[in-house]
């Protein structure tokens, strides 16, 4: 019997340090996600020397995926890449099913992901528009836990992870 309750204390002393754990482990696979979602939307602008638009997207479940219509800084509703040969950064259409390169769906809703805009245009040398560029935030429930991050995209199209509150310079 004594051996029992100190296992089930052992146990009740650990699960708050798991619960860490698995937060941790998906605020980090969260901000990959986000992170190979901007670098395969910059590789496709160079490898197709086309501009490509990567962009929040609320339907991302429909058939025919668009960016949200209004200026959306929520990128944790889910995102989408499309080909953009007309190089238009002001798009405000759905993309054709054949230029549609990625779609991400929506975050676990415990966590967050914000940044400048909604949009982020590459054109065909895989380089953001300076308004692009900048630092967006992926956080687990409001909070200002350890295991928040911040992710700098670079003027030259390239992400980087920091400590969450870190300016991005």
């Amino acid at each position: 019997m004594v051996t029992i309750a100190i296992a089930a204390i052992l146990a009740m002393m650990a699960a708050p340090s798991m619960k860490d754990v698995i937060i941790s482990n998906r605020t980090s696979a969260s901000s990959n996600e986000f992170m190979g979602s901007v670098l395969r939307a910059r590789t496709e602008a160079v490898s197709r020397n086309s501009c490509v638009t990567m962009c929040v997207s609320d339907n991302t479940g429909s058939a025919t995926p668009s960016c949200a219509k209004s200026p959306e800084t929520a990128w944790g509703k889910g995102w989408i890449a499309f080909r953009n040969p007309e190089c238009d950064a002001a798009v405000e259409k759905a993309p054709a099913s054949d230029d549609l390169l990625l779609v991400t769906h929506a975050l676990n809703t415990d966590y967050s992901l914000t940044g400048p805009g909604g949009l982020i245009f590459f054109s065909a040398t895989g380089l953001p528009r300076p308004v692009d560029v900048g630092s967006f935030q992926i956080r687990y429930q409001e909070s200002t836990r350890s295991s928040n991050r911040t992710i700098c995209l670079s003027p030259l199209g390239r992400t980087l992870t920091k400590a969450y509150g870190a300016t991005c310079e």
